[in-house]
């Protein structure tokens, strides 16, 4: 991973370790906002990580729960690193977990579902 660091901090703040299909998303596209395919997303930079979910207090929200990117439109991509990684959407603002809609369980699955507009 580009940014061991985060790794470390990562697996100080959550006590889990890092997923690897988030180091595979951060590896090809970190940084990334722009469209895919039909959508448009913004993918956090691995120094940003954890201080936006720190700015936006989704651990306060939403108990082991973390996000990396965004639709720009209101909606946050995120998991529950204490569950097998999949991919929900949640909603920046009433963040709760009632809220949370499954996307998919990878990171290619994720990428066709921006491809063709489904997220």
């Amino acid at each position: 991973m580009k940014n061991s660091k985060l790794k470390t901090e990562y697996l100080k703040k959550y006590k889990s370790e890092f997923p690897q299909e988030l180091e595979q998303i951060l590896n090809e596209y970190e940084g990334f906002s722009g469209l895919i395919g039909e959508s448009y997303i913004s993918i956090f930079t691995s120094n940003d990580l954890l201080k936006l979910n720190d700015e936006y207090e989704v651990e306060e929200n939403i108990k082991e729960f973390c996000i990396f990117a965004s639709n720009g439109g209101g909606k946050a991509f995120g998991f529950f690193y204490t569950n097998p990684f999949r991919i929900m959407e949640i909603p920046f603002i009433g963040m709760r977990e009632t809220d949370c809609i499954e996307i998919c369980s990878n990171k290619n699955e994720f990428f066709e579902k921006l491809e063709k507009g489904e997220v």
